[in-house]
Formats: C-alpha cells, structure tokens, sequence
C-alpha cells in the first residue's frame, strides 16, 4: 500500500483552518475557507481540483465547522472567525451551489466549536467554542434540522472548551466527546469523556484512570468493525484508548507509533482498519509516517513516497465512493491507494 501524490494542474492556494467533508451524492470533497482571505470553494473528485466560482459564496472564515447532513444531502457550515471577528451565520452547499441559510434563531458568533450529524435523529448538533481567544467560552448545545437552530436545555452541561475531540458512534446512535481545552488561558488539558443521546449531555468520565490528553495531542475515531471508539493521545509515552460506551480500556499493543501532536485519524471502511497520519514530533519536526490499527495492534505501513506531513491542520476525509483515504494539507492533495 502507498501513497500517490496527486498534482493537478489547478489546486487550492496553502492554507490552514479550512474544512474539508465529503459530498455524498456528488462522489466528491469538498474544501472552503482557511486562514488566507479566502472564500473559495473547491472540489476534488479524485483526480482533478475544480473549482466553480458562485454568484453567492460565504464570507472569508477559518476555525469554523462543517459537516455533511445526510438525510438533506447538504453539506452545512457554521461560524467561525474572520479578521478577528467571529461569525454566527449558516450556510449549505447542495452539491452545486451555496447559499445563505435564513433560520430564525441561531447560535451566537463563535469559532472552534465542535459540530456532528446525528444521523439517528437527522440533526445537526452543535456544541461549545468560543467568541474571542481565551476570553468567553461557550457551553450551550444547539440542533438544526434544515430549517432553523434551537437551543437545546439538557439537564447536564459539559465544561467549557475548545477543540474537543467528537466522534458519531453508529452503533449505540451517541456522539461521543472527548476533552479539548479549557478555560484556563485557553490551555487547560481536559480528561472528560461526555456522550449526547439526543436529549441530554451523559458525563461517562470513568471514577478510575482514564485517558488523559497532553494539548493537542488526542484524536479520535470511530472503529466500525470493532464497535469501539479509538483514542490515540501523547504523554510521556504514546497511549491507546479504547471507549466502548460504558468504560475506557487502555490497549496495550505491541508496537505503538511515536509521540505526537495534531495527527490526522480516520476509519477507512474499506480495509476495516484505523488509519492514522502525520502530525508534528515534540520536538517541532514534521512527522509523515502511516500507521493503521486493526483492534489489536498498530503496525507501520511501509508505503514508500507518502505526504511530507506536520501540517498543524491537515485534512483527512474517507472516500466512499472510491474506497480511498484523501488527505489535503493546505499544500498538496494526496490519495491512500492500499
């Protein structure tokens, strides 16, 4: 197995802070935004970027969420932040073009929030961020259904913070959330484990030891095959995590990858394994290694040429429709060919 790097002869300027999901019924990524002044939209349909100018695009954004509802076959955007100012509007793509979504009632302006599709209820839930950097963080919880926002009053409430790792468990039909930072200074490592049923907020942070995150350095993933969700974080030593929706066992597989911060992780369905890559070494160099988990045990994948990595936001989406991992890093465009 190995990587390819894609060149086309067209290709989204570098950036950071953009999204990437992708369009179902399109077969294709989707990429907008990113800290460069942009409000472009981009389209990879696994072998050529294109990009279609709209005669309505949204604002310039970074630090904002997306993600692909569904059941309405829309790809839904929300906030984010633009010159310093955060921004509270929504908008959808359908596949063609973009346009201003008008809900009565919306969440405040914020940036680095956490957002999912809950496919069992066919919502969109939005929760937490912030509407200035380390100054006024959020703990409100929000659903969409396509039509407008409404504040969700769940009897429980998690902690403020930032960059939480989410995750969709299909199986239990929970999102599942992990850490992030705090409200201290906007650096406080969280170790708490919540889970959203739909009505309420669930604190599953176990009473004994648990996971616990160095700033970051945790990313999260679903393992479909296995029914497990799969946390990978960096302490002293690398740690492997497995939550299966009652209580977090930490694996202890004989070969671990190296520590690492902002690494890229996700489930590739075809080969049934956890695909994680890249990130930064502590010691600031670029690491561009593969490596895959099979429940059991991490193993390197030897793949020859491969992304040159340490993007702090790389992209990393699951192709359905090809079988294929796409990873965008702001510079180049690389696809997983196992």
């Amino acid at each position: 197995a190995t990587w390819v790097e894609r060149m086309p002869l067209t290709s989204p300027r570098g950036r950071h802070f953009h999204t990437m999901t992708w369009d179902t019924p399109n077969h294709r990524a989707v990429v907008f935004g990113g800290s460069v002044g942009s409000n472009e939209t981009w389209f990879w349909d696994g072998t050529i970027w294109s990009q279609q100018p709209q005669p309505l695009e949204p604002p310039s954004r970074g630090m904002h969420a997306l993600a692909y509802d569904s059941a309405r076959q829309r790809t839904v955007m929300f906030g984010g932040i633009n010159g310093g100012a955060p921004m509270d509007d929504t908008w959808e793509w359908d596949g063609v073009t973009w346009f201003k979504a008008q809900p009565a009632t919306s969440p405040p302006a914020r940036f680095g929030h956490a957002m999912m599709f809950d496919a069992s209820r066919q919502r969109l839930t939005l929760f937490g961020g912030h509407n200035s950097f380390g100054v006024h963080f959020f703990t409100d919880t929000w659903e969409s259904d396509g039509g407008t926002w409404g504040e969700v009053a769940t009897s429980t409430v998690p902690g403020e913070r930032v960059s939480a790792a989410i995750t969709w468990d299909s199986v239990r039909q929970r999102i599942v959330m992990f850490g992030g930072e705090g409200t201290v200074n906007g650096t406080l490592e969280l170790d708490d484990t919540w889970e959203f049923d739909g009505t309420t907020w669930l604190d599953k942070t176990p009473a004994g030891p648990g996971p616990y995150c160095m700033e970051n350095t945790s990313a999260l993933a679903y393992d479909t095959a296995r029914h497990q969700t799969v946390l990978f974080c960096s302490n002293a030593n690398p740690e492997t995590w497995l939550w299966n929706g009652t209580a977090w066992t930490q694996a202890h597989p004989s070969t671990l990858p190296p520590r690492r911060i902002k690494a890229g992780l996700a489930y590739n369905s075809g080969t049934q394994r956890v695909m994680l890559f890249g990130g930064y070494d502590f010691a600031s160099q670029r690491l561009s290694d593969t490596w895959q988990w099979d429940g059991t045990d991490w193993s390197p994948l030897n793949t020859g040429q491969s992304p040159p990595g340490g993007s702090a936001n790389l992209s990393l989406v699951f192709d359905e429709a090809r079988q294929r991992l796409t990873l965008y890093d702001g510079n180049g465009t690389w696809v997983y060919l196992p």
